[in-house]
């Protein structure tokens, strides 16, 4: 059977968001909004938020006054004696002890980047160990903090450092919160912390977001050259049964069938990213579609299928573990 093109887009994994107005969380002149906890030093000069150790040498936090449950945080950091802190989402806290989860700011070697959870599992994820490279000790550091649902995503500088899915953080809300280490001789500086709260909606949809574009052509060799000059990218997954670029988040693939339709129109569909493309084409049968291309395997772990639904329109579904979105 020629497989179908996916006209694809790759919305979110995790449901379509909407995202409200982005806000700042410090206004450069004291610290409005915020709540210290412990005896540790916060405070704002030049337009700075400084944190310092205190004469206790113990942990401190610098908390907002309102919860944040989904959200995107940008912050910069700037680390200098010692420089180990953290920052605490969906968070309580009582005195200075902290329940939640903390993305990680921490001297080189320490897995800034990482999740821990206090007073409970402790790590949960830490960053491959080659991308301690890009934090920059001692220079302002750009961090940014994902948080819906269950899904928790960090970045800094640019670069991906954790992608983890908890369900003890779905269930949880709170503050955000910045911290001061225990054991004295700590400093860290912060400027641009702003967050934009996301609302999410349809959640719990089996339905991944479209992906996929596929082209089916005759020459696979010849194709991705083509390709690779046209969209100027390499692919991300080459195998003699399937080809994936990456395109801005959106991917773009190559299936190869030398039988060439004259009805070049009949191989161009939209295939929905589905985590298991068996169980979702049952599913609409029951609901009354019928059957336009078996769930099967193409090579590796690929498996994709289609429906019609009552009025002739094709679904396709695609269960694709190699592609990922930016």
């Amino acid at each position: 059977m020629i497989y179908k093109l996916l006209a694809a887009c790759a919305f979110s994994l995790i449901g379509f968001q909407i995202q409200a107005q982005t806000s700042s969380l410090f206004n450069g002149k004291d610290l409005t909004g915020w709540k210290i906890y412990g005896t540790e030093k916060w405070y704002v000069k030049d337009g700075l938020l400084i944190c310092e150790s205190g004469p206790d040498k113990q942990y401190g936090y610098l908390a907002t006054e309102k919860s944040y449950k989904d959200f995107e945080l940008t912050l910069e950091f700037k680390q200098g004696a010692d420089g180990n802190s953290g920052v605490f989402f969906r968070s309580t806290i009582e005195g200075t002890k902290i329940t939640g989860w903390q993305a990680e700011v921490a001297p080189p070697g320490s897995d800034t980047g990482g999740i821990y959870e206090s007073y409970g599992r402790g790590w949960l994820i830490k960053p491959d160990k080659e991308k301690d490279k890009y934090l920059k000790f001692g220079e302002w550091n750009t961090m940014k903090i994902r948080v819906v649902g269950d899904q928790v995503t960090t970045w800094l500088n640019g670069i991906e450092m954790i992608s983890l899915a908890d369900k003890k953080i779905g269930e949880a809300d709170g503050s955000i919160a910045l911290q001061i280490h225990d054991g004295g001789g700590i400093k860290v500086y912060w400027r641009n912390i702003n967050v934009t709260e996301l609302k999410s909606v349809n959640m719990k949809t089996p339905f991944l977001g479209l992906r996929t574009c596929i082209y089916v052509v005759d020459d696979l060799k010849n194709a991705i050259a083509w390709y690779s000059e046209a969209f100027q990218t390499k692919p991300y997954f080459n195998e003699p049964f399937y080809v994936g670029f990456n395109i801005g988040g959106y991917e773009l693939g190559l299936m190869p069938d030398e039988s060439q339709s004259a009805h070049k129109g009949e191989g161009v569909n939209t295939y929905w990213g589905v985590d298991n493309v068996e169980k979702e084409y049952d599913r609409l049968i029951s609901l009354g579609a019928t059957d336009h291309e078996k769930p099967h395997n193409v090579g590796g772990e690929l498996v994709v299928g289609a429906v019609k639904d009552p009025w002739g329109n094709i679904v396709g579904l695609i269960f694709n573990p190699d592609f990922k979105l930016d």
